[in-house]
């Protein structure tokens, strides 16, 4: 089986359900940038020390399962019965961004990326999920789509943001602050 199919070589691609779509058009670049979150998960997974971080590593790896589903969720045009991505998974995000939380020391000011390569790496991922919630912003001011999958991508911007802390805190790596900013977390 070849890889390239050539179908794609002038701007379109297929969807679920057989749809040819611009390959601009929001459904595809809100399932597109999923894809790219995805990767940097990866790619964070990777750098882990497996020793230290095996739970962290667990959980990251049902991540990416779960932007897949999202993935998916994004790249169908009709309801489905069910939607991949449910209440669960949802809750699920938000009880890692509890418990990390509960390790980090609190701020009061926004803090500068960076610190240990993986806690870049979480802000990386951090950023391109905001811009995949735009993205999806845009799908779902248009067409139907699961809107707990929409939910689940604005929560995982902010896990990313607390594990990226964490990862510093566990290096002892010193967060940097914007100093011109006065308090803005209370």
């Amino acid at each position: 089986m070849k890889i390239y199919t050539k179908s794609g070589d002038k701007g379109m691609t297929s969807i679920i359900g057989g749809q040819r779509l611009k390959k601009s058009s929001p459904r595809v670049r809100a399932y597109g940038s999923t894809d790219e979150i995805n990767a940097w998960v990866g790619t964070i997974i990777a750098e882990l020390d497996s020793a230290k971080f095996s739970e962290l590593i667990e959980e990251l790896t049902h991540i990416q399962i779960l932007l897949f589903d999202a993935g998916t969720d994004f790249a169908t045009p009709a309801k489905r019965k069910e939607w991949l991505i449910n209440q669960q998974d949802l809750d699920k995000i938000e009880k890692m961004i509890d418990f990390y939380q509960s390790k980090l020391p609190i701020i009061e000011k926004f803090i500068l990326p960076g610190g240990h390569l993986v806690a870049g790496y979480f802000h990386i991922a951090r950023t391109v999920t905001r811009r995949a919630e735009r993205e999806i912003t845009e799908l779902i001011m248009k067409e139907e789509t699961n809107e707990i999958a929409y939910k689940f991508i604005n929560r995982l911007s902010d896990l990313f943001f607390v594990l990226a802390r964490y990862i510093n805190v566990v290096y002892s790596i010193k967060e940097l602050f914007y100093e011109r900013a006065g308090k803005v977390f209370h």
